[in-house]
């Protein structure tokens, strides 16, 4: 809408056509009408009264009626009567539109000798708010330039833009319609509507329509449906929430290699941190720690401080630490440390190495034999299949679940010797109260103070018993307490300490059932341990499995030839492992 066009102009004829007036007064006020225009309408009219030698009082009320009329508005009877009495001040009244949804009118009429006006003003039209954007995202960081060979340029960024499912990336406020304005003659003036952004909820973007109460503006927001990389697509070069044009998350995204000309990608030196799946073509090389809150496949070889993975993980070859919340799979490891929550795969080579999982497999493919070097393998079931062991390579069995065993059966010791002497001190106390009690019974002989203690007597057995919350007989002491007074704060005293200890022991019991109940649980995991080596021994080749105290060991055969090993272990509870088959 265009500013406001602040010339006057002159109105040829005075507001509109209609038949002439009976007095030249009518005339001659509408044709000394000056008009403030914007947009072509007319938001406020001014007009001249003449003075009284032209215009006898008694003929004001009707020749100021008649030009109103000519704008469609009526003269108040108020007003009306105001002027016949001479009155000379502003008179200002209020005109209601015709139409919902319009502003009222003002006109003022003014019979002051020195003004003698009368004006008509309406209501410029309110325009609608334009769009706007609220970010909860760093924008300004991107995802690094792509090269003319597919890698992934990241020297001038420190981390990828990220979210998590459910986290708002952008709240976007519609535009507003306005409010239409009115003119002199009541009809209306159209605002002008807010300007729209087009924003496009891409992959793993949903749209959730809000309002904001303070604003009063309808939102939309664009909430990211999964973890991942948000790509933000801008409207030209320059990265602004007003040229925001469309929104995805990726929680996929593929890099050629990651080394000294990647950059850092996380939030500390040398350190890549991400919230996606992750696919590297090439290796990850150099001294970086990658951090993956999701899946990473690396086609090649994998030689960085530190891989810490939410969920699987897998490579060509390791020559690193990798930890991994499901699973591990490589080809080959060397100088490597393992570790997953669930199952670490070696499939061509392993040495000198540390694997530890619930399962490790060693089972080749592409080639007749998983090769084996110096390794330690920690796993609850370890499978060694088609193997060719030249070094030593040792398995500890179950680590874990014995060292949880042990810290699980001391547990029970320890609270059921807290037990015992808890249950003993009771009984002391339960006898020191029970004397207290019948002290009380003789001292009072009778009455409601007998019947009060004896009640809690009873509260008392029945806690004991299991049959009386330790809460009730708490509150039934405070009662007597309360009732009879200080004589009897000492049998007050003597609950309130076999109700503390009940407390205790209450307690104890859960956590011995706590104890013992895990206790069962790891009992029944060991049942499923075992241990499956298949291969050959071969030159130093050795194979030593513990479990706790207990060791077994097989070695290359006493002239020095290759020697097949096929063992089957199975843990028994109280025998350890034994051979199967």
């Amino acid at each position: 809408m265009s500013d406001v066009d602040l010339s006057i102009f002159d109105h040829e004829g005075g507001g509109q056509e209609g038949e002439g007036s009976g007095h030249p007064a009518v005339e001659k006020i509408l044709e000394s009408a000056q008009e403030l225009r914007q947009d072509g309408a007319v938001l406020k009219v001014a007009m001249d009264i003449p003075p009284p030698r032209e215009l006898h009082p008694d003929q004001v009320v009707e020749v100021i009626g008649e030009v109103l009329e000519r704008y469609r508005i009526s003269l108040p009877d108020d007003i009306a009567q105001r002027l016949r009495e001479g009155d000379t001040s502003e008179l200002v009244f209020l005109v209601a539109a015709d139409k919902t949804g319009l502003r009222p009118r003002k006109v003022v009429i003014c019979l002051d000798p020195e003004i003698r006006t009368l004006s008509i003003r309406g209501e410029a039209p309110l325009n609608g708010l334009d769009s706007f954007v609220e970010v909860f995202i760093d924008y300004q960081v991107k995802a690094g330039r792509v090269r003319e060979d597919g890698s992934i340029d990241f020297r001038e960024i420190n981390r990828f833009p990220q979210a998590r499912a459910g986290e708002l990336l952008v709240r976007l406020y519609m535009p507003t319609e306005g409010v239409p304005g009115i003119d002199v003659y009541g009809e209306p003036v159209p605002p002008q509507p807010g300007r729209s952004l087009e924003i496009q909820a891409g992959e793993g973007v949903e749209l959730r329509e809000g309002y904001d109460q303070e604003r009063s503006r309808k939102t939309l927001e664009f909430v990211a449906e999964k973890s991942g990389v948000v790509i933000c697509r801008f409207d030209g070069e320059q990265r602004s929430p007003d040229r925001l044009r469309e929104l995805s998350v990726k929680n996929r995204i593929e890099v050629i290699n990651v080394d000294f000309t990647t950059g850092n990608l996380g939030s500390e030196v040398e350190e890549i941190r991400c919230i996606a799946d992750v696919v590297v073509k090439g290796d990850i090389k150099g001294l970086f720690s990658v951090i993956i809150d999701g899946n990473l496949e690396v086609y090649g070889s994998v030689e960085g401080r530190l891989i810490d993975v939410s969920q699987t993980f897998s490579a060509l070859f390791v020559k690193s630490r990798v930890r991994a919340g499901k699973a591990i799979t490589v080809g080959s490891c060397l100088n490597a440390e393992l570790e997953a929550g669930e199952e670490v795969v070696v499939q061509r080579e392993c040495a000198q190495s540390r694997l530890a999982a619930d399962r490790v497999v060693f089972h080749p493919k592409g080639a007749p034999y998983v090769l084996c070097g110096v390794a330690t393998v920690e796993a609850n079931e370890t499978i060694l299949s088609k193997v060719m062991i030249r070094n030593r390579v040792q398995v500890e069995v179950a680590p874990a679940l014995l060292a949880r065993r042990s810290m699980l059966q001391k547990g029970v010791k320890q609270t059921t010797s807290a037990l015992e002497q808890a249950s003993a001190e009771i009984k002391d106390r339960v006898a020191a109260l029970s004397a207290k009690l019948q002290v009380v019974e003789k001292g009072y002989s009778g009455g409601p103070v007998v019947e009060a203690v004896s009640a809690v007597r009873s509260l008392v057995a029945g806690m004991l018993k299991g049959e009386v919350t330790t809460a009730r007989v708490t509150e039934a002491a405070h009662s007597l307490h309360g009732r009879f007074g200080g004589g009897l704060k000492a049998v007050v005293k003597a609950v309130e300490g076999v109700v503390a200890l009940q407390e205790r022991i209450n307690r104890l019991r859960e956590e011995l059932e706590e104890f013992r109940s895990q206790l069962e649980e790891v009992e029944e995991r060991l049942q499923e341990v075992r241990v499956e080596v298949n291969g050959i021994l071969h030159g130093n080749g050795a194979v030593v499995v513990r479990m706790g105290q207990q060791e077994l060991a097989w070695g290359v055969a006493a002239d020095g030839r290759p020697t097949p090993l096929a063992v089957s272990l199975r843990y028994v509870q109280g025998e350890g492992l034994i051979k199967v088959g």
